[in-house]
């Protein structure tokens, strides 16, 4: 049998929520039937009414589901938005390619990301009666 295929039946693991890809909003959970490869990992996708599917998917497109109450609103922000979550995870990405991390300037990754922020909050708050704003809940 090759290393590529399922070995015996799916096994499910930790729940998963999909942030990406054509699972994009849908849970599931890590295969534990099978172990990840270097670049994706086997999971069981629920696609509602009782089916479950088996697939392998790149590890980028989902995150471990939280079930624990959020200790922040930001945090609440990207456990209710995984569009949100989805773009940090790429943005992310794209700043370890350029060689940040935890030595290389993340001080100032933070700042830049700080100022960003303030500047969409103050545009938000411009657009008055017409700003767009998304339902989050959480309680302290």
């Amino acid at each position: 049998m090759s290393s590529r295929r399922q070995q015996g039946p799916p096994r499910k693991g930790a729940e998963i929520r999909f942030v990406g890809g054509r699972y994009e909003g849908r849970i599931g959970w890590i295969n534990d039937a099978k172990p990840p490869t270097k670049m994706r990992t086997y999971v069981i996708v629920y696609l509602g009414s009782g089916q479950e599917y088996p697939t392998l998917v790149a590890h980028k497109i989902f995150s471990i589901k939280r079930q624990e109450q959020p200790a922040t609103y930001a945090a609440a922000v990207f456990q209710q938005q995984p569009k949100i979550e989805k773009k940090l995870k790429e943005l992310c990405a794209q700043l370890a390619k350029c060689g940040i991390g935890e030595e290389e300037d993340l001080g100032g990754v933070t700042s830049i990301i700080k100022r960003e922020l303030k500047e969409a909050v103050e545009a938000q708050r411009a657009l008055g009666s017409d700003a767009e704003y998304k339902v989050i809940r959480y309680r302290k």
